[in-house]
């Protein structure tokens, strides 16, 4: 269904009967492009014509990146210049409106008043000031073992899971251009930290809450090779684990040596013994924990394996 502000209007009513209530966030891209789509820009209207609480979600660790472009869209929005990936979608939502100056004025009461508006609420430096209080309190909540948030996804394949993950983190970390994208669990954890840096493990999943399990691939990684490198440790782990299935009983050295570093194919499996860690330090990240799961898969299709819905919903 390609209507999302009619689905918005479906889910706000049905909502409430499940005493849920329906938020709208809208992710921040950063170069606010999020903002030249004419789909977003026609669910924030209905998200405010439906009284919604709205929520923006910025791009962190870049505040002045995040001033000059949302000067840019205060100065260039436009909804007659919005586009969409079919032009008879541009063309429908078009028709839908008749007065395009005011509802470009009412989309820039919406993003930009000085009291309410989405994007002029928003504060770096206040998300700073909360961080700075909450994260002393980190080593006497580790003494409780209370650990820092996390956000978990779970839902079908291709459904935009990673690309939602890769946008709340800001970094080019998850796999989507394969087929069954996500073939292992990637935890990002985010800790804010004096120092910047990037660091890739692997950990087991039975591990439990045993502690210092976790073993490292690399202990520096560039913010423009950690995509590569995610996918380079993926595709390595689900190799060793089918030949371990394979080839039992052989030596650590033995499996290394004959695991291939070709391209995943829908053919190979998902790696359901270990997960992958991207430990990132920054001055501006929050201490929150983000996991991609493997996607859902319905049933299984031609060259894929035989096991597949079971092994993803498991």
């Amino acid at each position: 269904m390609d209507k999302f502000d009619a689905m918005m209007a479906v889910l706000h009513a049905e909502a409430p009967k499940v005493s849920l209530r329906f938020y709208h966030v809208i992710v921040v891209d950063k170069h606010f492009e999020v903002f030249s789509r004419i789909w977003v820009m026609a669910e924030i209207a209905k998200g405010q014509e439906l009284e919604l609480s709205q929520h923006a979600m910025l791009f962190s660790g870049a505040a002045d990146i995040c001033e000059e472009e949302i000067t840019r869209v205060k100065e260039t929005l436009d909804i007659r210049q919005c586009t969409a990936s079919r032009k008879e979608d541009v063309d429908a939502i078009l028709d839908k409106i008749p007065d395009k100056e005011q509802f470009n004025e009412r989309l820039k009461g919406i993003l930009f008043n000085e009291k309410s508006g989405l994007l002029e609420t928003w504060s770096a430096e206040r998300c700073a000031g909360f961080f700075d209080v909450i994260d002393p309190l980190k080593d006497l909540f580790t003494q409780w073992d209370w650990h820092a948030p996390e956000v978990i996804t779970i839902g079908q394949e291709s459904t935009g899971k990673s690309t939602l993950m890769e946008r709340l983190t800001g970094l080019p970390i998850f796999p989507r251009d394969a087929d069954l994208c996500t073939r292992c669990i990637i935890k990002v954890k985010l800790r804010r930290d004096r120092s910047h840096n990037i660091r890739l493990l692997i950990e087991d999943l039975n591990n439990g809450k045993e502690k210092g399990k976790e073993e490292e691939i690399c202990a520096t990684v560039k913010h423009e090779d950690i995509g590569t490198e995610v996918m380079k440790a993926m595709t390595k782990q689900v190799r060793l684990e089918a030949l371990r299935a394979e080839h039992q009983n052989q030596s650590q050295e033995w499996y290394l040596e004959k695991v291939s570093s070709k391209p995943l194919q829908a053919s190979d499996g998902i790696c359901t013994k270990k997960f992958l860690i991207v430990e990132v330090k920054s001055p501006t990240a929050p201490n929150l924990d983000i996991v991609d799961c493997p996607g859902l898969v319905a049933a299984s299709a031609r060259g894929r394996p035989s096991d597949v819905v079971e092994t993803t919903a498991s």
